[in-house]
């Protein structure tokens, strides 16, 4: 299969009931989207097609996908630091949405996938993030979450937060450089 201007140059039909087919139609040889195909209504849709090869049959399964311009289409965080050796459940900061369709209420979740792998040490409540655990710079300088915002039409998206933990002066040092500003 190889891409051309505005189709894919594909095998000669369409097969199997189990799929989005009719939604679809063979025009010589490119694959394009059919009459009346609104992606609105279906975010993937699904096709599969036979085609010869010399001396074997092959099928294909093929996902069309589209993005669709009335879901979420970024995820803003008010503030991304916060100081370490602080108890659980201190406010990382404010979870906000950018979505064209006006006035969408939206739902936050930590979800999993690429940039998740600190997840289980956060937590959301309403459109706030908040540490689930006490975070320190010793431990861990740089935590990675992956939010997804839904909104009230069901269309989501997800995206990769970076919190960054401020490294403050454990209780000696800070005495120590007290004592060192007092001396001079």
């Amino acid at each position: 299969m190889r891409r051309t201007s505005a189709a894919w140059t594909v095998p000669r039909s369409l097969v199997g009931s189990d799929n989005d087919n009719d939604k679809f139609r063979i025009v010589l040889t490119e694959f394009a989207r059919g009459r009346g195909t609104r992606f609105r209504d279906k975010a993937n849709l699904r096709d599969r097609r036979a085609g010869a090869q010399p001396a074997r049959r092959f099928h294909q399964a093929l996902r069309s996908g589209y993005q669709n311009a009335n879901v979420p289409h970024a995820i803003d965080l008010s503030n991304n630091r916060i100081d370490e050796n602080q108890q659980p459940g201190v406010t990382v900061g404010t979870l906000s949405s950018q979505d064209v369709d006006a006035g969408d209420t939206h739902a936050y979740a930590l979800v999993d996938g690429a940039g998740s792998a600190d997840n289980d040490l956060f937590r959301i409540e309403d459109n706030v993030l908040r540490t689930s655990i006490t975070v320190s710079t010793e431990t861990k300088p740089i935590y990675s979450v992956r939010i997804a915002s839904t909104d009230n039409r069901g269309g989501a998206f997800a995206q990769i937060f970076l919190v960054n933990v401020n490294n403050l002066p454990s209780p000696p040092d800070a005495v120590a450089k007290l004592a060192t500003v007092l001396h001079r």
